[in-house]
């Protein structure tokens, strides 16, 4: 093997890495956001903005139950289709 395939490899492994990484990391957050109890807004010029927790008086309001359970849908919904997509860009590798 020449050093301009090693190189390659290398190139490979690196960004197969990174992305294995990636897929475990979202893998994780949906596992977390899946035990979440309740939503937080937060944002660096304005103050956080607390939706409600599962077992907060607010929560019982039927439209902030129903905006939490879809906000937590939403995000795994979309994190599993990066995942897909990671993983699809994975084998082209």
């Amino acid at each position: 093997m020449d050093r301009k395939t090693l190189e390659y490899l290398e190139e490979r492994a690196k960004k197969a890495r990174a992305i294995v990484n990636r897929i475990e990391h979202l893998t994780i957050e949906i596992e977390r956001v899946k035990r979440t109890y309740g939503i937080e807004f937060c944002a660096l010029r304005v103050p956080n903005v607390r939706v409600g927790t599962w077992d907060d008086e607010k929560i019982k309001n039927q439209f902030t139950a129903e905006l939490v359970a879809n906000l937590v849908k939403v995000f795994i919904d979309l994190a599993l289709k990066e995942i897909r997509r990671l993983e699809a860009e994975l084998a082209e590798l």
